[in-house]
């Protein structure tokens, strides 16, 4: 099996509500959770392993700043035929409370690999992140992609957004 590298970023205000949306999101494939300090690992129902490294800025504010200001510093250099739009992307960016790396195993059941990668959007969407996969192709909790190194999109628009429970804490 090989391992597939996803990021969530959000702006939220309780990393709680990560947790809460992983467990009843992949409920129907969880065998068992375990959280400790920053990881969440969830053993599914064939075994493998869905591990989550979260990091927020109530616990982790220096590497929460270094790594979204490289992200963004990142994607200031893409070239783009819609600058109003990636200066919204960059917005965004700056944002940024909470970062979740997201590691699992694939094989070779597809259906397996793309329920997992859909449930993963559905989280998403539901804490109104994004998620960043390896070839820095940044996409909403819809599918669609946001922003890409290459400077493409497939909005023609971009707002930011925060979370409603920033207000919670």
């Amino acid at each position: 099996m090989e391992k597939a590298h996803l990021t969530l970023y959000t702006v939220i205000g309780s990393p709680q509500h990560i947790l809460t949306g992983i467990q009843s999101l992949f409920a129907p494939v969880i065998q068992s959770v375990d959280t400790e300090a920053d990881q969440i690992r969830v053993t599914l129902q064939d075994d493998s392993l869905l591990v989550f490294h979260l990091s927020h800025v109530r616990e982790k504010a220096g590497f929460i700043e270094m790594h979204i200001e490289g992200m963004a510093n990142y994607f200031a250099q893409a070239a783009t035929s819609n600058p109003a739009l990636k200066e919204n992307v960059l917005r965004q960016i700056r944002c940024f409370n909470c970062v979740v790396g997201i590691v699992f195993e694939t094989d070779d059941n597809n259906d397996r690999t793309r329920y997992l990668i859909n449930t993963l959007f559905d989280l998403a969407h539901q804490v109104k992140g994004y998620l960043l996969y390896p070839n820095m192709h940044l996409y909403d909790g819809e599918g669609k992609l946001v922003f890409s190194r290459e400077g493409e999109s497939e909005l023609t628009e971009f707002t930011p957004v925060a979370h409603a429970d920033l207000l919670d804490g």
